[in-house]
């Protein structure tokens, strides 16, 4: 009877140690995987800029992409997570070459579709466009994505604007960062500038005000909201079960709602 009941209980032991051992394979795939993630330099707040302390920048990256990072590849699977802030053009370039493995900060294009793995979009923003309104008392006659070919219209290098319905060929890139782009609307080098609200008051986090001087906004007309992705490196070996974990956890978190919560921390900037 004793010897029974000593088996049955090294049998309830094993098979316990069985399903303990595959949970934490299951939770640890990337257990001690470096990944890299890179943003421009010219910081996309709220979601991946240098965290400020008292007004001065630290060298902490922080931000809502990489919070939902964070939560995906290292709480639940162990991965240790690096980020980096070169010039944007030189993240999506080592992203490529798999010097860096993710940049997670991107609109869907043709393109970049066929240079990376795009995850399943895990926010969306607003795209518009702002103008000095001391210019323009009643804005810019913008009714339908035509009406920008009779302005000057500017953007950033390496932007996508495909969501605008704007023939790309028109706009002035030359600003490589929000600050420069802001300022040549300012000095009227630019009739308007393109930009996605939800980044720009974003700035505010960094405390940087981009709607000074009576600068304002509207949504760009017949727009559709920008959805981001997260671009992977095809360099990297283990790319598709990438993939498959940040496609799984974004859902979870989505239908769970705390990535809502993610957002919510950052977003709360009052725009006045």
């Amino acid at each position: 009877m004793v010897f029974s009941v000593l088996r049955l209980g090294i049998r309830i032991v094993i098979i316990s140690l069985f399903f303990c051992c595959n949970a934490l394979k299951a939770n640890e795939k990337l257990i001690n995987q470096r990944i890299d993630i890179c943003e421009g330099d010219s910081e996309f707040p709220p979601y991946m800029y240098y965290e400020r302390i008292d007004g001065e920048r630290t060298n902490k990256v922080v931000g809502y992409s990489v919070d939902v990072l964070k939560k995906i590849l290292v709480d639940e699977n162990g991965a240790e997570l690096y980020s980096y802030l070169p010039p944007w053009k030189r993240c999506l370039q080592y992203v490529s070459l798999g010097k860096y493995d993710i940049a997670p900060n991107s609109v869907y294009s043709e393109k970049r579709s066929k240079a990376y793995i795009m995850t399943v979009p895990y926010y969306s923003v607003t795209p518009s466009y702002f103008f000095v309104k001391s210019r323009f008392k009643h804005g810019p006659n913008i009714k339908i994505p035509e009406d920008y070919n009779n302005y000057i219209v500017c953007g950033l290098q390496g932007y996508e604007y495909n969501k605008y319905g704007v023939d790309q060929s028109i706009l002035d890139t030359k600003a490589s960062d929000f600050e420069q782009l802001f300022n040549m609307l300012r000095y009227q080098r630019c009739d308007i500038v393109l930009a996605r609200i939800e980044p720009v008051l974003g700035f505010k986090l960094i405390g940087v005000d981009l709607l000074k001087s009576d600068v304002v906004y509207k949504e760009s007309p017949l727009s559709e909201k920008s959805f981001f992705h997260m671009l992977i490196s095809k360099k990297l070996n283990n790319r598709q079960e990438l993939k498959n974990i940040l496609d799984e956890g974004i859902n979870k978190m989505k239908e769970d709602k705390s990535i809502n919560k993610i957002l919510k921390k950052y977003m709360d900037i009052n725009p006045e």
